[in-house]
């Protein structure tokens, strides 16, 4: 994939940097095809015009300017009839029709909120603020299978083996 559409909204702070985030992280000879769903009647219709451009792959991000559970169902679905793969932001949503996607599980995130919490404190008591460091974000990857079959594409074996979470026609979710 060099070629990555995303979706938008020029009404949003949070929906522009995301872009613009996105856009400042691609690697050389990449590029972002995005349309912004401010400018368009429905998120049907910006959806619409995303499809019909000439990308690989759909990026999503958690927006909720952009997605709400109608225009994500509609985005699965003509993706699907397009065969063009998605990129989801959680589990959830590799789990009703993305390709593939990350998330980070709640339960490692309040690990990690409480450890960042406890080094603040210590920093607080006397200890060495230079000992403070974000800690590393654990996330988890999905892959769906199921869709991998239905758009053809062949995922590669290491990505699915190293997967925490793998839809499949034999499965019902965690590996």
């Amino acid at each position: 994939a060099r070629v990555i559409g995303m979706l938008f909204s020029s009404k949003s702070k949070k929906s522009l940097k995301n872009l613009a985030d996105a856009k400042s992280a691609l690697p050389k000879g990449w590029r972002i095809v995005s349309v912004d769903v401010a400018k368009h009647k429905s998120r049907a219709n910006a959806i619409f015009t995303l499809l019909i451009k000439d990308t690989d792959i759909i990026w999503t991000s958690p927006d909720p300017d952009v997605y709400n559970p109608q225009s994500v169902r509609h985005l699965l679905l003509s993706a699907l009839k397009r065969k063009t793969p998605v990129f989801g932001f959680s589990t959830g949503f590799v789990r009703i029709g993305a390709l593939l996607g990350i998330s980070v599980k709640p339960s490692v995130q309040g690990v990690q909120a409480a450890d960042l919490t406890d080094r603040v404190l210590q920093a607080a008591a006397g200890a060495s603020a230079a000992k403070i460091t974000p800690p590393t974000t654990l996330y988890s990857v999905a892959v769906n299978l199921i869709v991998a079959e239905r758009i053809d594409i062949k995922l590669p074996e290491k990505l699915v083996k190293s997967a925490g979470t793998v839809y499949s026609p034999k499965s019902k979710g965690d590996k």
